[in-house]
């Protein structure tokens, strides 16, 4: 954190609206690549340094540190995003009287096997995670997910319907200028995938549907994101076997604030995703189809109920998932018609500007820590009568992220209304 990952895009949005209103501190997960404290948005960012050893290794060294944050200073709120450290804040939270938002927008129980598929025979370790999930939901004061499909999964666990809250993935309008970032009218037609390269992405149909639709049209695909040890061995064999290396580039994931500039060079948002429990139950965010409709950029998508619900019908083509020579029409439909796919890509624009800006969407959040600490009576143990700082935990989803704790020299600011939501761009 901050990564090249929707969920690290997501919490920098939200970031974004925290610093006038709390004192906020991040806990992430250490890679070499980061120092160990920075400021961010604003933020105290510390990162945990949680070795090199197994999943299961790191996870409790995650852990570990959250407990010990949580020893040494007082929260108000904490905001975590998967159950690697949201659980110990669950177990702890009637000890020290912190109000709790689990942010659920996908679940390891069903995604480690494709990020991590040595455990996928792993029936201990992934029951373990499931408990945790399943203890989290129950646990939390809000539970805070990206759709209705991933919501519905929810509730089926168990969750109460009026514990849930949805927010849509943000994206910050302003770099996506369409007079700077100019029309999808290219020849040849030019796509553009963001986005890890695991099995549920679907890649391999859309690499087949590119070979399929190259045979007529001429086509380019760029896949843009970090490159997965397991799966991209597997795609690259697959790019040379169906004769694609002059059609295709693997390019490394970019920083968030460039994803505006990768995707100027596009005329077509790809979404391939594969028809697999993950994707049809669970469900997510499709954090990448925000940022291709604030491109102005039509998106070809698999026809999942996920997909179907936050992709408006004017801004998309839909393909049954799979089926890569239903994918390879809708590729050849797009590359000779131009002025669809303007129009599907302005289609996109105006939604993005409607239900997507961050201005917006950081003001539901503000609403929903108001309505929390508003209602927060309970003192943790040993606190004094006066009331405590108000000090915001945030904290990032990288399959190894949660929060930490606030500063405790600095008190931090009365809170203030929340902002009117805006109705032009930031997220």
């Amino acid at each position: 954190m901050p990564g090249p990952s929707g969920s690290s895009r997501r919490l920098t949005e939200y970031l974004k609206a925290l610093p006038d209103r709390f004192s906020v501190v991040v806990l992430s997960a250490k890679t070499p690549d980061h120092s160990h404290i920075e400021k961010y948005q604003g933020a105290r960012l510390l990162r945990v340094p949680v070795g090199s050893g197994d999943l299961a290794s790191r996870i409790q060294s995650f852990e570990r540190a959250v407990r010990r944050q949580l020893e040494s200073e007082d929260y108000a709120l904490a905001h975590f995003t998967d159950p690697f450290g949201g659980y110990a804040l669950c177990e702890m939270k009637g000890d020290y009287g912190y109000r709790l938002i689990y942010e659920a927008q996908t679940f390891p129980s069903q995604e480690l096997r494709y990020t991590h598929p040595q455990t996928d025979g792993d029936r201990r370790f992934l029951s373990k995670i499931r408990r945790q999930e399943l203890f989290c939901l129950m646990n939390a004061d809000l539970v805070v997910t990206g759709s209705q499909t991933t919501r519905g999964y929810i509730q089926g666990l168990g969750a109460a319907e009026d514990q849930l809250r949805m927010l849509r993935a943000p994206v910050d309008l302003k770099p996506y200028d369409p007079e700077v970032l100019g029309a999808p009218d290219g020849t040849p037609l030019r796509m553009m995938y963001l986005g890890s390269h695991v099995g549920w992405q679907g890649l391999p149909t859309l690499l087949r549907a590119t070979a399929l639709a190259s045979q007529q049209v001429d086509v380019r695909l760029t896949l843009v994101g970090a490159h997965h040890p397991d799966w991209k061995p597997h795609l690259e064999d697959l790019v040379n076997d169906l004769g694609l290396k002059e059609k295709v580039d693997f390019q490394p994931p970019v920083v968030h604030d460039d994803l505006f500039k990768v995707l100027a060079l596009a005329d077509v948002g790809v979404l391939p995703l594969d028809d697999s429990e993950r994707n049809r139950l669970q469900g997510g965010p499709l954090a990448k189809v925000s940022e291709y409709m604030a491109a102005g950029r039509p998106v070809i998508a698999a026809d999942l109920p996920v997909t179907r619900e936050l992709i408006p019908p004017g801004a998309a083509v839909f393909f049954p998932p799979g089926d890569s020579r239903a994918l390879s029409e809708r590729i050849m439909e797009l590359a000779r018609d131009v002025p669809r796919r303007v129009a599907l890509g302005k289609a996109g624009r105006a939604f993005a500007e409607q239900v997507l800006d961050a201005g917006l969407i950081r003001g539901q959040l503000l609403d929903l820590y108001d309505s929390l600490l508003k209602n927060r009576t309970h003192l943790p143990v040993g606190a004094a009568s006066e009331p405590p700082d108000v000090t915001m935990t945030g904290t990032p989803t990288n399959r190894l992220a949660s929060l930490g704790m606030p500063e405790a020299s600095k008190p931090a600011p009365v809170p203030k209304p929340p902002a009117a939501p805006a109705a032009t761009p930031q997220e």
